[in-house]
């Protein structure tokens, strides 16, 4: 892998992984454009590890707060979320590992853009009163987390899906991005360990300049990333990702279904 190559894919990750557009959709396109079939999971663990520390840099004095303040009852509230999910993704490698490829990849865009239009039109009608976190009830982190799980398919947003279920559940813009960026800590951390398990802890040869200025790159956009998309759900809608999902799934699925 070259350096600009590792550079670019670093740039996805970082964007793409707070932005509600998955991560994984964009990097297997890229992937593939890229003509990379040989084992990355140890660059994929870097870009990880990448953007855990930048959402924790962002979040350093929340996470306080969450750790020894006020907020502690979050701390409860992560791990309710992160059970569901859990379940549901070991469910879905046992019983439908199929859809972990290419060809789902236009379907899981197609979801993620339906998830933002629905999300979109409910928090329209709603008067929602702004709350701290850990005012967020019980019923609604189990939700969260339940179809959290679903965005281990390529293709599906975890931003998108966490963030729109929150706001249809009636949570503030603010507090559901918060709490979206948050539980990535423990998901992406997870996600961590299963792949260095995956890799029998042991590390594999890798351009180490190369990975180490995609790591890097990863964790500077995702900085940028995750300031960006809070300002514009705060200020704004992000109907325009539902769009641009849209038309990116209809080019893949016409792409890969019919040429």
């Amino acid at each position: 892998m070259t350096i600009i190559i590792a550079i670019i894919l670093g740039l996805v990750q970082g964007i793409c992984e707070f932005l509600p557009i998955s991560s994984s959709g964009h990097l297997l396109i890229f992937e593939s454009l890229f003509n990379i079939n040989q084992n990355n999971e140890l660059f994929n663990v870097l870009l990880h590890l990448a953007t855990l520390l930048s959402v924790i840099l962002f979040y350093r004095k929340k996470i306080a707060e969450i750790l020894f303040g006020k907020e502690k009852r979050v701390i409860w509230l992560l791990v309710l979320s992160m059970i569901p999910t859990c379940l549901v993704v070991v469910l879905i490698k046992a019983l439908a590992s199929e859809m972990f490829t290419a060809s789902f990849l236009g379907f899981g865009f197609l979801f993620s853009a339906t998830i933002i239009f629905v999300g979109d039109l409910v928090y329209k009608k709603k008067t929602v009163p702004p709350y701290s976190l850990s005012k967020i009830k019980k019923g609604s982190a189990l939700t969260i987390g339940f179809l959290q799980g679903f965005a281990c398919l390529p293709g599906i947003s975890r931003s998108a899906t966490t963030v729109n279920t929150a706001l249809v559940l009636g949570i503030d813009k603010e507090s559901a991005i918060d709490y979206s960026f948050i539980l990535s800590i423990p998901v992406i951390l997870t996600s961590l360990v299963y792949e260095i398990i995956s890799l029998n802890f042991t590390l594999p040869q890798i351009d180490f300049w190369s990975s180490f200025v995609g790591a890097i790159v990863a964790f500077i956009s995702s900085l940028l990333s995750i300031k960006l998309i809070r300002n514009v759900i705060k200020n704004k809608s992000w109907i325009g990702f539902g769009i641009y999902l849209t038309l990116l799934s209809i080019a893949i699925i016409i792409f890969t279904f019919i040429f």
